[in-house]
């Protein structure tokens, strides 16, 4: 029962059933280029309501998530133009 609704749901759902490791990717997608307003504070504020002693875990999660995607985003541009010009 519970696994027909999370495929009902699609995305979202497999998002929230990822829980940490889905804030994880969402908070990377965040951080780079592809704007997500708000959908990982909100996710984050769902599992955290849902499951209130895993909500540090799933603070860290989205954090370190939109930290690596923010990090990616400043990086990768630098690590290509360096490349480029050396050719």
């Amino acid at each position: 029962m519970l696994r027909l609704s999370v495929q009902a749901l699609g995305a979202t759902g497999s998002l929230l059933w990822g829980r940490g490791i889905g804030l994880l990717l969402l908070g990377v997608l965040d951080g780079s280029v592809v704007p997500s307003f708000g959908t990982l504070d909100q996710f984050a504020g769902i599992l955290a309501a849902r499951n209130e002693p895993l909500w540090f875990y799933y603070a860290v999660m989205s954090t370190l998530g939109a930290m690596i995607g923010a990090s990616v985003h400043l990086f990768l541009p630098a690590a290509t133009e360096v490349s480029i010009n050396a050719n």
